[in-house]
């Protein structure tokens, strides 16, 4: 069945603002990128070498490769998203309810969607701390390096099973707190004057809420954390090294280095994918105006009356 004129005007305007979010977001990588390759590599003692450090990894292959990674991320992210969005709040009326909200068909297949971009985002989060973090095998400490000392590298495993955590954490979150409830401000703003107002908010909302995050992690990871090891273990044939201390202990977990990557590595994807969210929200919700009467009628279906009435 064919859309009358008004509503494919309105299809189109949203459309155009959809992907003006999207390409806002794409463009605001390199900027989260660089600030958190600076922030992975903190070396006090010798800020000019910090610094210098940072912007030659910027121009680093795998920097490259790992941006358009993400910006794909976002791009899926935020077309996603758009199919979930509304103008009419949900808020269920007991916890019974919500229960149900949680395993309902399309929001499971947004958790499952989040949670697997969620890994896609760790991984790259790995390749631009480098180091310990980077491969999925690593020699043993006590072996020298070649084809019969590589083992199973329990820190990348770490931090990839953290994405997917994170990314349904964060899918839980979306609907839990209407997140997909787009609200019309009643005052008009230009829409950087709204990002600028926003923008620390967001940055302070997701740090805060990537610390609660890697908290549930750590201790669902202390229970749990041997499942998905033996799992990679076992498809991947790499024995565990012994000379380093399992994770799913407390001596494994009280590693200070590893909790602050895991940290900033949910912060950062918290922080890309809230932004996405936000610029989506701004945009979305610009004032449109349309032209109460056109002096030439192949343009009124753009009219307000037109739009109205359709």
């Amino acid at each position: 069945m064919e859309s009358a004129p008004g509503g494919r005007l309105v299809s189109k305007v949203l459309s155009w603002r959809a992907a003006a979010a999207i390409a806002w977001s794409v463009l605001l990588l390199p900027l989260s990128t660089f600030s958190f390759i600076f922030l992975s590599r903190i070396s006090l003692l010798h800020p000019v070498q910090w610094a210098t450090d940072s912007l030659q990894e910027m121009y680093n292959s795998y920097t490259a490769f790992s941006l358009l990674v993400l910006a794909g991320i976002v791009v899926t992210i935020g077309t996603f998203n758009t199919e979930f969005y509304t103008v009419e709040p949900s808020i269920p009326c007991s916890r019974i309810a919500l229960l149900g909200s949680v395993f309902h068909p399309q929001r499971l297949l947004h958790s499952v969607v989040h949670a697997a971009l969620g890994v896609l985002t760790a991984w790259c989060t790995t390749v631009l701390v480098g180091g310990r973090y980077h491969l999925m095998s690593a020699p043993s400490s006590q072996d020298s390096v070649g084809v019969e000392g590589l083992y199973l590298n329990e820190f990348h495993v770490f931090l990839l099973v953290g994405g997917a955590f994170f990314g349904y954490s964060y899918s839980l979150r979306y609907f839990i707190n209407n997140m997909n409830y787009l609200s019309f401000p009643a005052i008009q703003q230009f829409k950087y004057l709204r990002f600028k107002a926003s923008l620390w908010l967001v940055v302070k909302y997701s740090a805060v809420q990537s610390f609660y995050f890697l908290r549930n992690y750590c201790l669902l990871y202390y229970f749990l954390g041997y499942v998905p090891r033996a799992w990679i273990s076992a498809s991947m044939s790499l024995q565990k090294d012994s000379s380093v201390p399992a994770l799913d202990t407390l001596s494994g977990l009280l590693d200070p280095p590893l909790l602050y990557v895991a940290w900033l590595s949910g912060t950062f994807l918290l922080l890309t994918w809230y932004l996405t969210w936000l610029l989506f929200k701004i945009f979305i919700t610009e004032v449109y105006q349309f032209p109460v009467q056109l002096p030439f009628g192949e343009d009124a279906d753009r009219c307000l009356p037109r739009v109205l009435t359709s």
